[in-house]
């Protein structure tokens, strides 16, 4: 059945869409809770909850309860009327959100979160260009991809000549890191930068860190420039590092954020939010046709709502220190570092002579996947073996993982089928 699913598909389907487990695929039909299953009816843990999207678990039944209510009701309007449930969820994310962020535009996705976040830095600045991290990734639209410091991931072959890249501060030594972003702003001009755009960790680069003090260093910078600080929490937002964004570990309130994923815990919900000096810039009409969904309105304010209800944020740093702890006691030397917040964790995979070693990190996929655990993989070189569970994993969960990726580890992993 998967492989003629998977020849439908090359049929059908753009090329570019690549799946994990290059030739073997793996088909999911169901999924609840921590677990989903496939075709042939295994189970498996999923510790990387699409990609940091199902924070509650799959199916979470509150959550399913409300989006099936409003389906019930009245599934979709857009933004030219007048409706309750956007504007109660706006004011969900302005009482959560780090001050003085007070206003909110609603989209379907992280990459037109982002690129609405970029769009309004420009109107409000008056200014063209941005600063990004390399390697980080901020979606696939015009701006988002410009922004994208991966190499795999810039699609765009004329991308917008508009945003200076600096290597991310977990990457090189601070000192050189500042020196050489002052360099880049000098000579290209402060008055060319509308914002500097960076996620709290780097997700897709590889679950980087930057140093305690980095984004308050880096928002004083900007800030004698009049440069805005753009925190995308499209991956970091909602509990997902131990806090409700990640930009709080740093004590630091960005100009404009952009949050989607755990969001909507599987429904397409995104927005991006502004201080009100930038929104007061943003006055020309604009609109978004799912941007504001009723089902999705509904679905997030469950989500929100069930958080803090049982306390996740603080739960997922608990339970996020107890599980880098055990993965640090995997002694194997190709483990270079395992790093993180809460529950978005990368254990960074080298060879003998210090390079990255993406090919055990793909077969230790693929054997994880044999023992029943789904986790991702991340980083420039793709050797970050990467999980972000959903928050309600337990600690036998954690612990049965990390046993598998020792045992994984200690049968000399030879690589089995690849994935991209």
């Amino acid at each position: 059945m998967t492989a003629s699913l998977l020849e439908r598909k090359r049929r059908v389907m753009m090329p570019c869409l690549y799946h994990f487990y290059g030739d073997n695929p793996l088909e999911l039909v169901r999924g609840q809770g921590m677990t989903v299953w496939d075709r042939e009816g295994r189970q498996y843990l999923d510790f990387f909850a699409g990609v940091a999207v199902n924070s509650l678990g799959h199916c979470h039944p509150e959550v399913t309860a409300a989006a099936s209510a409003q389906m019930n009701s009245l599934q979709h309007t857009t933004s030219i009327y007048l409706s309750e449930l956007p504007i109660a969820l706006a004011e969900d994310l302005v009482r959560l959100a780090p001050e003085p962020i007070s206003r909110v535009f609603f989209c379907a996705d992280g990459s037109g979160a982002n690129e609405g976040a970029l769009v309004a830095a420009r109107i409000a600045t008056g200014r063209p260009g941005f600063l990004a991290f390399r390697p980080g990734l901020h979606g696939r639209t015009s701006l988002t991809l410009a922004a994208t410091g991966v190499a795999m991931w810039r699609a765009d072959p004329f991308p917008p000549p508009v945003v200076q890249f600096v290597e991310h501060p977990a990457l090189q030594p601070i000192e050189e890191h500042f020196a050489a972003l002052e360099d880049v702003i000098q000579t290209t001009g402060a008055e060319r930068f509308a914002a500097f755009i960076a996620e709290p960790i780097c997700g897709n680069g590889g679950i980087l860190v930057p140093p305690p003090a980095y984004f308050r260093r880096l928002k004083d910078l900007l800030n004698r420039h009049g440069i805005l600080l753009i925190a995308d929490e499209v991956q970091t937002g909602f509990g997902r590092t131990g806090r409700w964004f990640g930009m709080e570990h740093w004590d630091v309130s960005p100009d404009l954020m952009s949050v989607a994923k755990a969001l909507g815990n599987g429904l397409p919900v995104a927005a991006w939010l502004a201080t009100e000096e930038v929104a007061r810039a943003v006055t020309s009409p604009q609109a978004s046709t799912f941007g504001g969904n009723l089902v999705a309105m509904a679905a997030a304010r469950k989500v929100i709502e069930v958080i803090e209800r049982a306390n996740l944020t603080s739960a997922a740093e608990a339970k996020g220190r107890f599980f880098r702890a055990l993965l640090a006691t995997v002694n194997d030397p190709r483990i270079a570092e395992v790093r993180g917040k809460g529950l978005m964790i990368g254990v960074e995979l080298r060879q003998e002579d210090g390079s990255p070693d993406p090919t055990l990190c793909d077969a230790l996929l693929m054997r994880l996947r044999h023992c029943g655990i789904l986790a991702g993989k991340t980083g420039a070189h793709r050797n970050v073996l990467t999980f972000e569970p959903p928050l309600i994993v337990t600690e036998a969960q954690m612990e049965y993982a990390v046993s598998q990726v020792s045992e994984a580890l200690a049968l000399d992993c030879s690589p089995l089928a690849g994935s991209r």
